[in-house]
Parts: C-alpha cells; structure tokens; sequence
C-alpha cells in the first residue's frame, strides 16, 4: 500500500483513473496547509511533534514514507498547493478533509485553503469536506473566496438537525461515514432533501464491491472511497462479472 498523504499516492491515483482521492488538511505554525490525518506527524513519519508547533519547511524534511517500503522511503509531506499542482495533468478530484485546528478563526482557516486552492488553479476539481465543527461559517467564507469550490459535509452519525442543515445550505457533497449509515432511515430522507444539481453522495469506507455496486446502482451514493489500490478493484468486478 501506498503511504497516506503522499504525492507517489495522488500520482498513482491519477495514473489509474481513479475519479478522486480524499485528503486530511492540518495547519502548520505558519498556516500553511499540508497533508496529515493525525494532529502529530508521529504516526506516519520519522519526526515527532504536532503540526500546528512546526513550520512549514520544518515539516517538509520530514519522511513520510519512512514506516514503508524502502522505494517509497524519502516521500515528503506535501502542502495542498503541491498536492494540487502534482495532479494536475491527471484530472484527480480532490476531497478535502479538513481537520481541527487552533491557530486561526474558522472563516480565516477556510480563507487559507481556499486561497491555496486558487493558487494551484484547482477550483474546479476540490471539494471541501467540512467537520461538523466547522459548518457554516466556514462553508461561507469558502464561498465568499471562490464560488466554484464545492463544499460539502461530512456525516458520521445522521440525526434529524442534518435535514434541516441540508435544506438551509444544500451542501455540494455528503460524506457518510461509516458506509452504512446512508443505509438508516434518517440517511435516506437527508439524500432526499439534497437538491443541488451534480450534488455528491459518498460514502466511505468500504472494500466491499458487492456493497459498493449495491449502493451505486441503488441509486443510495454516486461515489464511495475504498483502501483497495484501483487495479485490485477492477479484478474483483471483472471476477463478479465472469471476465477473469
């Protein structure tokens, strides 16, 4: 497997025709945003320390394929601008997870990854998936920097005050998280009060392909993420299908 957060990833992604990857955005000391799921970079590099404490050339020597293979050894940790200029040419989707931080208000948190987004020229292929934390003052601030960033919501356990959110703000995207809580009762009626055109209903995680095929043909999410490196998955559909 790849390591999380990489360029060699993204790369690998956009050269097998993967629609999109997903991404966790953290803040350094100097409010640059990179990519790293945890709030240290201990897990998955050879440093220690939190994120928001380094700065951003701090961070870029560290290794962020160190706990993997030995060809993957002397990975970076990207910024989000380096992430989105890498894939370019690829026509990559990425979605955004943005993490918690301390360091600056929400609107200028959104501010700055919106600013990075533009940067790299990448509007129109990011999509900004917001905790709940964040919500709608982030959701706005990204707006009010680019109207042509979708911007989404993450739901990890659907209840009732989700409906009303998705008919005040009509998000771009929904992420469900785990897989099958777009299953409930309350999952359905929030996909049914979603009204944006070309709006994304996506579920992660799942390694499943009949689950997967199940809840894209159904109609119940347009994407899903899965951990499966892409040409594994495709053996599996063509097993499924009879082909191999």
């Amino acid at each position: 497997m790849f390591p999380e957060n990489t360029l060699v990833a993204l790369e690998a992604a956009g050269a097998a025709g993967v629609f999109g990857s997903e991404v966790d955005i953290r803040l350094t000391r100097d409010l640059v945003p990179v990519l790293m799921h945890d709030e240290t970079v201990d897990r998955t590099t050879n440093g220690t320390g939190a994120v928001e404490g380094m700065t951003s050339a701090e961070i870029s020597k560290l290794d962020a394929g160190y706990r993997h293979a030995e060809k993957f050894r002397g990975q970076p940790v990207p910024t989000l601008e380096e992430a989105l200029v890498a894939t370019s040419g690829t026509g990559l989707r990425l979605y955004l997870d943005v993490k918690g931080q301390t360091l600056v208000t929400r609107p200028e948190y959104a501010t700055i990854i919106a600013a990075a987004v533009k940067s790299a020229d990448a509007e129109d292929r990011v999509t900004i998936l917001a905790e709940p934390w964040l919500r709608e003052e982030f959701q706005a601030a990204v707006r009010a920097s680019s109207t042509r960033i979708r911007v989404g919501i993450r739901v990890t356990a659907p209840r009732p005050q989700h409906q009303d959110y998705m008919l005040r703000r009509q998000p771009a995207a929904i992420l469900f998280s785990p897989i099958d809580s777009v299953l409930t009762q309350i999952g359905q009626t929030i996909v049914r009060t979603l009204h944006v055109p070309d709006s994304e209903l996506i579920a992660t995680t799942t390694n499943d392909l009949g689950l997967a095929q199940f809840m894209v043909d159904g109609g119940l999410v347009t994407h899903f993420l899965t951990d499966l490196p892409p040409e594994i998955f495709r053996y599996l559909a063509d097993m499924e299908d009879g082909r191999s």
